[in-house]
């Protein structure tokens, strides 16, 4: 199977090696690594990802093939890039029924089919990447496979190239016996693997997301400049992203970097996990500042904390006096949020014996001072509940919201259709942006006039807080937009999303987040409206509420996982409110007493 001839002739350019010359040790543990990409994918019931993609070219390229075949495959392994050619040899071979690699290739066509129209080159270091991924992947792969048959020796089983070979590094945490293993910007770790004797060095991840791989998205970790600071992350295999939190050593911070991984595993959104990383990023340069150790600080440290919060970055690094009369440099709020992430953070830690959080937390008696009570109040009302013991006292801010006039020049200071059916599809249904950035045209039934917010990860980063799919209710205005937009903007684009770029590259791609916010920026210098696109939800909700619709409805709408949330965000009366309900009432006409 390695010695064959593909008939590609020389290569272009030294990235990319054949399996029998390559940084492949095994062909075999090579198709396991496929069969792990492929099996996740299945699992998730998404197209294979793109190393996955392109183990499966590497692997077919390495089978005897036809010349253009095997071009075009090459092509691929060493840009990323889909040429026409290739597309219609994979649906050949897609659709043989004596094509021996005919799973292979029709997993393939299924992926480049998915791209849609972006078929160009990934990046300029796509083939370095994947390399170092391969690497990495096979290297763990072989630790693992020795160590469960008792072998803790590590032979050479890379073999001897001409390119540099890559930096590894590796730590062994003697308590979790954990091995991880650092290379270049790639970091690996290995929960329990046995083997133990790679290469020893400083700068080593210690702990970490076990047994998963994962990508930096710097070229070089140390290039970071020695500060603390919150990195993003991508795990190959998923299109999720998470981040992480890098010390003064450039190496993740182990306690912190196990929470954040937990959280990425469960599920939660990206940026509640960036928010929380940010929130331990902060709390971990106060901790190192004072000379403190995480697991041993006390009540008044933390309260020591919520000051230092309210200081200007200055102030915190000392190296200002900070007068009495200066204002909070963060807002109560911003302070309440960083001291829930805290909180959480020592709940998580409570489970591996560090026992600050009880401190964090007092026990409490529901209800008992009147105001709402929670369902079956009268069962657990003698059962104390958990609260923060260190909490700030937050004003409550009623939502701000848009009105017609304001909504209408908004809109008419739109130079596009799909520019002016985002915000009237905003304004109108009361959906969230990053769920109108997820929709896909099979998502918009006209005849019904509804839209469906389905949960699903897109490539554009959009997401919906959601977990559930719900069904929202459109005019009939929102739905002829909809087609003027398809008529004369969208054309024949080969995309399920509804909002593409289409007057700037790269034209076909989903719209992302960067993209709404160019718009709203442009558009509050022409109008001189300060907005945001989260008005038109808080409008719509208000307008609900304000025109009678039951408060469960709205709340089934918005896609709130309770009726609670609903009121504690909406559930507040203006004096203009209160005169329209008084005025209906009739409560301004009565003739009881004359004046």
């Amino acid at each position: 199977m390695r010695n064959t001839d593909n008939g590609v002739g020389p290569r272009t350019r030294p990235g990319y090696r054949p399996p029998e010359d390559g940084p492949l040790p095994d062909l075999r543990l090579y198709e396991h690594l496929i069969d792990d990409g492929i099996a996740e994918a299945d699992q998730r019931g998404t197209i294979v990802d793109h190393l996955t993609a392109r183990r499966l070219a590497i692997w077919l390229a390495a089978r005897p093939q036809e010349p253009d075949f095997a071009h075009g495959l090459v092509r691929f392994v060493e840009t990323g890039a889909i040429h026409p050619d290739l597309k219609n040899e994979l649906r050949k071979h897609a659709r043989s029924g004596t094509y021996s690699d005919q799973p292979q290739a029709a997993r393939l066509l299924r992926y480049c089919i998915n791209r849609g129209t972006e078929l160009g080159p990934i990046g300029e270091n796509f083939a370095a990447a994947c390399d170092q991924l391969d690497r990495a992947d096979t290297l763990l792969k072989d630790l693992h496979a020795r160590a469960r048959h008792g072998h803790t020796r590590l032979e050479r089983t890379l073999p001897e190239i001409e390119d540099p070979r890559p930096v590894a590094l590796a730590s062994r945490n003697p308590e979790t016996q954990t091995v991880t293993l650092v290379l270049d910007a790639t970091i690996i770790c290995s929960s329990r693997a046995g083997v133990v004797h790679v290469r020893h060095g400083v700068g080593g991840c210690r702990g970490g997301r076990r047994g998963r791989a994962y990508l930096l998205l710097v070229q070089h970790v140390g290039q970071a400049g020695g500060a603390m600071h919150v990195q993003r992350v991508a795990v190959p295999g998923t299109r999720v992203e998470s981040w992480t939190v890098l010390g003064d050593d450039d190496a993740p911070v182990e306690p912190v970097e196990r929470y954040l991984a937990y959280l990425t595993a469960i599920g939660r959104s990206p940026n509640t996990v960036k928010a929380y990383a940010h929130d331990l990023k902060d709390y971990w340069v106060f901790l190192r500042g004072r000379g403190l150790d995480w697991r041993q600080v006390r009540l008044e440290d933390l309260g020591e904390y919520v000051a230092w919060l309210r200081l200007p970055a200055p102030g915190r690094a000392g190296q200002v006096a900070v007068l009495p009369s200066a204002g909070p440099a963060v807002a109560a709020s911003t302070v309440s949020r960083k001291l829930s992430a805290l909180a959480a953070f020592y709940q998580h830690q409570v489970r591996n014996g560090v026992d600050v959080g009880a401190s964090l937390t007092r026990w409490q008696l529901p209800g008992r001072r009147g105001g709402w009570k929670p369902f079956l109040h009268h069962i657990s009302k003698s059962t104390p509940q958990p609260a923060r013991t260190l909490a700030v006292k937050v004003p409550k801010k009623l939502p701000r919201i848009l009105t017609a006039a304001e909504m209408q020049a908004i809109v008419d200071a739109c130079d596009h259709l799909r520019d002016r059916f985002l915000l009237a599809l905003l304004w109108d249904s009361g959906i969230r942006v990053g769920e109108a950035l997820g929709l896909r045209h099979e998502d918009i039934c006209p005849a019904e006039r509804e839209i469906t917010i389905v949960p699903r990860v897109n490539d554009n980063g959009a997401r919906s807080k959601s977990r559930d799919a719900r069904t929202v209710p459109v005019s009939a205005q929102v739905i002829r937009l909809w087609g003027d937009y398809l008529h004369e903007e969208y054309g024949d684009l080969d995309s399920d999303y509804v909002f593409v770029n289409l007057f700037a590259a790269p034209r076909g791609r989903a719209m992302g987040y960067p993209a709404v916010y160019d718009l709203v920026r442009r558009l509050r210098e022409r109008t001189g409206i300060d907005f945001d696109p989260h008005w038109c939800r808080h409008s719509a909700a208000t307008r609900m509420l304000r025109d009678g619709v039951p408060v469960e409805v709205v709340s089934k709408l918005l896609g709130h996982a309770s009726v609670m949330t609903t009121l504690s965000v909406y559930g507040h009366l203006t004096a203009e409110d209160a005169r329209r309900a008084l005025q209906k009432a009739g409560w301004f006409t009565g003739g009881e007493v004359t004046w």
